[in-house]
């Protein structure tokens, strides 16, 4: 027993000298928290509480990409695919009822009078109609290659289609004669709604307009968002909400269109018919920088945004029974549900990140189209069987020790966390298993230390239990603190040389930071250039900041050498200190006055000649003085003033007769200076 506590010891001393000595949380309260986490038949509130949320039935289709949906005489449901098809869900079973021979089926409608189904496709402008005895033929097509949305008015028996690259908006009667309703000639129209008066909504990729067009053809532009296009609107009550996507420098519906463009070209076979792959790849938008839900009051021509997410692209807005709006995302599956200004919830989040149209009946969603793979989700009353959320992952940027796992709710009891930890971002076969569950809060994170970790929290089907904040505690392990540059400058930096005692000072500055965010303290060293032993230069605490000004005045001239010492120990235990090094380039201290080899005057020329030197740094200047007077330079024999030993020569100044001063003097580029005085007889 004594040989377990000791090495059990040995081991917490280990532990603990390798962390640092502050805790630090990563904390979940907000709801935009737990926005990025995965909602496996959980939701948010618009107050950021977790709970159980609407239960779903899937069903897997062979599609790559179901894109668009319709319901027939709510019990049927028709999807169009990503390869041109249509087809069938019934009794859990999908068939096809017609192949389009297109790349893409964008979009349906549903005529229920006359009981036909119409399909937009992409990229030669058909549209198809289906009758329910499976009879199918071309409708029509259009002059633009891409028919991105349709709309069946039951008031008036028209079908509109809004089209690009070159945007048009177009009605169709029931014997599939076509008129160009409204050309606001700004590239595609991705965006349609009618309201009960028949005034059509459209919105462009582009500029992201949007249009309101009378039932005689009338337009007018409503707002002009600037943005990359107007993916979705949906009208109710004179309130118009508008999906605007903005972030891309190329617009999703342009990428599609190059990709359907370039994929219909592809050459037939030999005998030729199109190639067998008619599944061929489609591949989904890519995400925009951001994208935002804006309401619109017609009556005031008010315009408030409503919803704002970042990395997510919204693919379509739908109004309910409780008047809210539900927004689909290409965003990790979600669903959002908007309550009014900036107050939503996340009222789906499928395994699926692309959700492509929402059904809805009743103000309610029925079913959800997914791409990638192409799946059917159906919406059930009652919760998930399935009920958990599963956070995203967190970054503690170091490797490090967990602490308390918390959680807030008012059942903790009912409630499981699960924690899992790795050292890679995305979770792996690297990563640790998910820990036993816990029940009771706080309570230990059962994972091992590192950089990555993880939570999972699983509530009851049966009973609602909201969770609304969770804390994990933490502890990195204690970085060095870094250093990236050490300099040395004379103080003041550039003495103008003036004949005063230079200065000793040195101002020793360097550039470093902490990872961790602890105290950055030194210690500095000099020594000079030739020798091994490092002095200490301050004697007791370690300095605060980046710069030391040193008195350089009382040590030998010659080349020296500062070392700096960054030390984390002020935030740290002595067994958890981190500390690092950094020298500075060979520098020069000069604290001796130039001297002079030889001099001499020259009586009978009034001339002046000698030698200055220096042993440490170069002669910067030479000047003379005749008898007080003001300093004359006295330029060296070379011209140049760059060399510990410079020779010079200069011719005095008519001088009165008698005794008279000769003064000359010597710097060095430190600004120290040596003179010497000569007294010349003028007959």
């Amino acid at each position: 027993m004594r040989k377990l506590v000791m090495v059990s010891a040995a081991v917490l001393m280990l532990y603990s000298s390798a962390f640092a000595v502050t805790a630090q949380f990563w904390e979940l309260r907000a709801k935009t928290d737990f926005l990025d986490g995965d909602f496996n038949g959980t939701a948010i509130s618009t107050t950021g509480e977790i709970y159980a949320g609407l239960k779903t039935e899937l069903v897997e289709s062979a599609a790559q990409s179901l894109w668009s949906g319709v319901y027939v005489n709510e019990t049927s449901l028709y999807a169009g695919t990503a390869d041109g098809n249509i087809i069938k869900l019934e009794t859990g079973k999908f068939t096809e009822i017609f192949s389009t021979g297109e790349l893409l089926t964008a979009s349906l409608a549903y005529d229920s009078a006359g009981e036909t189904l119409y399909a937009a496709t992409i990229p030669n402008g058909k549209i198809f109609k289906i009758d329910f005895q499976k009879n199918a033929s071309l409708f029509c097509t259009l002059p633009d290659k891409y028919v991105w949305q349709l709309f069946y008015d039951n008031r008036t028996g028209l079908l509109y289609a809004v089209t690009g690259p070159e945007g048009k908006l177009y009605t169709i009667t029931a014997a599939g004669e076509i008129k160009e309703f409204f050309n606001p000639k700004r590239g595609n129209v991705l965006a349609l709604e009618l309201d009960e008066k028949g005034n059509v909504y459209v919105g462009t990729s582009g500029q992201a307009i949007l249009y309101s067009v009378t039932p005689t053809g009338k337009p007018s532009v409503l707002y002009d968002f600037g943005e990359n296009e107007i993916k979705s609107i949906a009208y109710n009550k004179e309130t118009l909400y508008v999906a605007v996507n903005s972030g891309l420098k190329i617009p999703p519906s342009e990428f599609l269109a190059a990709v359907t463009d370039a994929a219909a070209k592809e050459p037939p076979k030999d005998n030729g018919k199109p190639p067998d792959d008619a599944k061929r790849e489609i591949k989904l938008p890519k995400m925009p920088v951001c994208s935002a839900v804006y309401k619109f009051d017609m009556k005031t021509s008010s315009l408030q945004r409503v919803l704002f997410l970042k990395d997510a692209y919204v693919t379509q807005l739908a109004y309910t029974s409780n008047n809210t709006v539900l927004a689909a995302t290409n965003s990790k599956g979600k669903i959002y549900e908007i309550i009014d200004e900036n107050n939503f919830a996340v009222a789906l989040d499928l395994p699926e990140d692309h959700v492509t149209q929402m059904l809805m009946s009743g103000g309610k969603v029925m079913s959800v189209l997914t791409g990638s793979p192409g799946n059917v989700h159906f919406v059930k009353q009652g919760p998930s069987e399935k009920v958990e959320y599963v956070s995203m992952v967190f970054d503690a940027k170091f490797f490090s020790a967990w602490g308390t796992l918390k959680w807030e709710t008012r059942d903790s009891d009912a409630v499981q966390f699960q924690t899992r930890s790795g050292n890679i971002v995305l979770p792996d076969e690297t990563w640790s298993d998910w820990s036993e569950p816990v029940t009771k809060t706080p309570a230990k994170v059962n994972s091992p230390s590192a950089r990555f970790v993880q939570f999972k929290m699983t509530l009851p089907a049966d009973k609602p239990v909201k969770v609304t904040a969770v804390s994990v505690a933490y502890m990195v392990q204690n970085q060095a603190p870094a250093l990236s540059e050490v300099s040395i400058a004379v103080e003041p930096p550039k003495p103008e040389l003036q004949p005063k005692s230079p200065s000793g000072l040195r101002k020793i500055k360097w550039a470093g930071a902490d990872p961790d965010g602890d105290e950055l303290w030194a210690r500095l060293y000099y020594r000079m250039e030739n020798q091994t032993n490092w002095i200490k230069l301050n004697k007791g605490e370690p300095v605060k900041g980046l710069e030391f000004l040193w008195d350089a005045s009382t040590v030998p001239d010659g080349r020296y050498v500062i070392r700096v010492e960054a030390t984390d120990e002020k935030s740290n235990s002595e067994n958890s200190t981190n500390k690092s090094y950094m020298a500075s380039r060979p520098f020069v201290i000069d604290n001796t006055k130039p001297d002079f080899e030889s001099i001499e005057i020259a009586a009978g020329k009034s001339a002046v000649s000698g030698i200055a030197v220096d042993a440490v740094s170069f002669i910067a200047k030479i000047e003379y003085s005749v008898n007080g007077g003001e300093w004359e330079i006295a330029l060296p024999l070379d011209g140049i003033s760059d060399d510990l030993r410079e020779s010079f020569y200069f011719e005095l100044p008519q001088m009165s007769p008698g005794a008279n001063t000769v003064a000359v003097r010597a710097l060095d580029e430190y600004g120290n200076a040596g003179s010497v005085q000569k007294e010349l007889i003028v007959k």
